[in-house]
């Protein structure tokens, strides 16, 4: 009974701390909004989507209101906020990286893709090293991934991909029939390969270039090709050019 005493004791004490806790946090008001994590991300903007501002109570803002907003921003993939007893709200960022640059009709870069689909204006200055995606055809939106099934499927596949299949693969090409087409990296004789992926199954078929690379485009340098469909499974149909 003492001991049941005694913890019940213990409890209402922490309880009661607890809450005079709360009580002088409610009081302390907003001396500095740290965001970490951004790079891309413009600062100033992810402030302004949080909607929070210095002198404000600590303890009126959500978190959780406070993530969903940042998340709005292109360059956000995951977000989070948390309150600090100095004063501080810390907003922290998981940036969304590029698998892809997609160029406008002009030839010029208009955003990066990510492995899910979204995306990202081109920021000043930010250079990656990324396959070119041409003939997207619905318009950027900065918060909804790409429409098409089979472009958002090649998309989650490039982080993956065997470097020597990364080494392969220079442009990416939505077709008006909604499939993919590549182009390789240039031949020994001098030539990009257009390459008819289809919709799907694209690991399977990226390993069946492969294979034709090593036995075919390197073993007969000389040759130059149309086209190579592997839209057919097991399958490699070429064109040879005359």
């Amino acid at each position: 009974m003492k001991r049941l005493l005694v913890t019940g004791l213990g409890l209402f004490a922490v309880a009661f701390l607890a809450l005079l806790g709360w009580r002088w946090l409610d009081g302390v008001p907003i001396e500095d909004i740290a965001i970490r994590g951004a790079v891309q991300a413009d600062s100033a903007a992810i402030l302004e989507l949080a909607g929070v501002h210095l002198g404000a109570s600590l303890m009126d803002v959500s978190p959780a209101i406070i993530a969903d907003r940042v998340r709005r921003h292109p360059w956000v993939g995951g977000a989070s906020a948390s309150r600090q007893p100095t004063g501080t709200l810390v907003i922290s960022v998981r940036e969304r990286e590029p698998v892809a640059l997609a160029l406008d009709r002009g030839g010029r870069p208009e955003y990066y893709l990510d492995a899910a689909g979204y995306r990202m204006p081109v920021a000043g200055g930010l250079v990656v090293d990324v396959p070119i995606v041409r003939h997207v055809a619905e318009p950027y939106h900065p918060v909804v991934p790409v429409g098409s099934p089979a472009l958002r499927a090649f998309m989650a596949l490039l982080p993956d991909l065997e470097e020597f299949q990364d080494a392969l693969l220079s442009e990416i090409h939505e077709t008006d029939k909604g499939e993919i087409d590549i182009f390789t990296a240039v031949t020994p004789s001098g030539q990009s390969i257009r390459v008819r992926l289809g919709r799907d199954h694209f690991d399977d078929k990226l390993e069946r270039l492969q294979s034709f690379w090593m036995q075919a485009v390197l073993a007969r340098p000389e040759t130059q090709y149309d086209w190579v469909d592997l839209r057919f499974d097991g399958q490699v149909v070429t064109r040879v050019r005359a």
